[in-house]
């Protein structure tokens, strides 16, 4: 057996496929070679040696990516900056980028320290604001980079996907590492379809404490290509766990909507003490169950949905309204009952629209004060929803939705629609101060 490469006196070991870097506590991903430490220790060899060399002639300059604005400059003032002599401080901002400096343009060039961190910037840029990899190569960014950075070399977009795979690979290593610390998670999960592909995904995220902050993470996107049974559903959940080495006994609740599929593949999986309706979801379920027990509120919703139907129908009707169309309700939509409701209440004063079809009785209907009151009701449920998704605090929701409710209940509704809602919200009010008691961890 052969004696174990010098390298390893630099580095620790993580597991079969990383390691860490003892000088500088990266992480580095071996592939089972050794071939990256020893790219990796060049580059620390490399940079003691410009460093040493620099020390007789100027001291180098760690100049951050927001400093290169000053790049910005014209040619002119850019070389008066350079042949101006610099004041000592250890302040970012006074630092001037001057690119006759040798040290400067190499850092730039390919390899040096300032293009990985800049390249290390757009890829965050392109992954946080969900931009495509062919950003890079459009021509406002091109324009953009050679104002603020007239020596950088932007990347192509092939490299930037390799730059962001590498990336991923060390905050993946990261992660796990953190996991494997924690005693306790939370789980998050929801199915959606994109409309365009008509295809279902479903999400699921995790959530911890570290050092008493709240730390969450994306733990995969699947696409579901099979019937969304609770059994598949479940299957799933508990592949993605495996993937990330989580152990579902840690797992101390999980929260989803009120589907029956999802609920029943939550309690299969962990029990039915883990499983945590969405609070907001139920919310909205309350609105629907208090419309749906109101007739006069059904038959009300029936006549605007009418309206909303002929406007997409007729081309007439829809260019006079073109910058305020009504949009029909959906029932998978959060709001979009009281969304269709206020833009029908807002057309409804417009006096300069005469059809010859029979929608033209709905304009002067008494049932228009009726369908105000209702509006005013719900926009409890359309205020309250963004304050619950929001919060991260269980005793300012609270607060908050109290405030909602109160509200709701001051105002003169058709009796029977006041009846409902208001038994709806006695049985939410106890599930609110329930929530409120518990531990946070069942609210990440």
């Amino acid at each position: 057996m052969s004696p174990p490469s010098k390298l390893w006196q630099t580095f620790t070991k993580i597991n079969q496929i990383s390691a860490k870097c003892n000088l500088c506590n990266q992480i580095i991903k071996t592939s089972g070679n050794t071939s990256n430490l020893k790219a990796h220790l060049e580059k620390h060899t490399k940079k003691n040696a410009d460093e040493t060399e620099g020390t007789s002639t100027t001291k180098k300059k760690q100049v951050a990516i927001s400093s290169f604005v000053s790049c910005s400059q014209s040619s002119s003032q850019v070389q008066e900056y350079g042949k101006r002599k610099r004041k000592k401080s250890s302040s970012l901002d006074n630092v001037v980028y001057d690119p006759d400096d040798p040290d400067e343009i190499s850092s730039i060039a390919v390899g040096g320290s300032q293009y990985h961190r800049i390249n290390e910037s757009i890829s965050y840029y392109i992954c946080k604001d969900n931009k495509p990899f062919s950003t890079v190569e459009g021509k406002g960014f091109l324009h953009m980079m050679k104002q603020v950075c007239p020596l950088y070399k932007v990347p192509s977009r092939n490299t930037m996907k390799n730059i962001i795979d590498q990336k991923y690979s060390t905050i993946e290593t990261r992660f796990r590492l953190a996991l494997q610390d924690i005693n306790y998670f939370s789980l998050t999960t929801d199915i959606w379809t994109d409309t365009q592909q008509m295809n279902s995904f479903l999400g699921l995220t995790i959530h911890f404490l570290e050092n008493q902050s709240l730390q969450s993470g994306t733990f995969g996107v699947i696409e579901l290509n099979q019937s969304h049974t609770a059994e598949y559903i479940s299957r799933e959940i508990s592949n993605c766990l495996n993937r990330w080495s989580v152990d579902k006994s840690k797992i101390v609740g999980i929260t989803s909507d009120n589907g029956a599929n999802m609920v029943k593949a939550a309690k299969e999986l962990f029990g039915v003490e883990k499983h945590i309706p969405c609070f907001a979801h139920t919310i909205n379920l309350v609105f629907e169950n208090v419309i749906k027990n109101t007739d006069s509120l059904l038959n009300l919703l029936s006549k605007v949905r009418e309206v909303v139907k002929y406007f997409k129908r007729s081309t007439h009707a829809s260019d006079q309204l073109r910058k305020r169309q009504i949009d029909e309700d959906v029932s998978t939509r959060w709001n979009s009952v009281y969304y269709m409701v206020q833009r029908f209440l807002e057309l409804s004063s417009l006096k300069n629209l005469h059809f010859k079809d029979p929608v033209d009785c709905y304009k002067a209907i008494a049932e228009l004060k009726n369908l105000e009151s209702a509006s005013d009701q719900m926009v409890m449920q359309y205020l309250g929803t963004p304050v619950i998704n929001l919060s991260r605090d269980p005793i300012e929701t609270w607060e908050e939705m109290k405030t909602f409710h109160q509200r709701g209940c001051s105002l003169r509704l058709e009796p029977r629609y006041q009846k409902n809602a208001t038994g709806c919200w006695e049985k939410m009010l106890s599930k609110l101060l329930f929530l409120n008691s518990i531990d946070d961890k069942y609210w990440f």
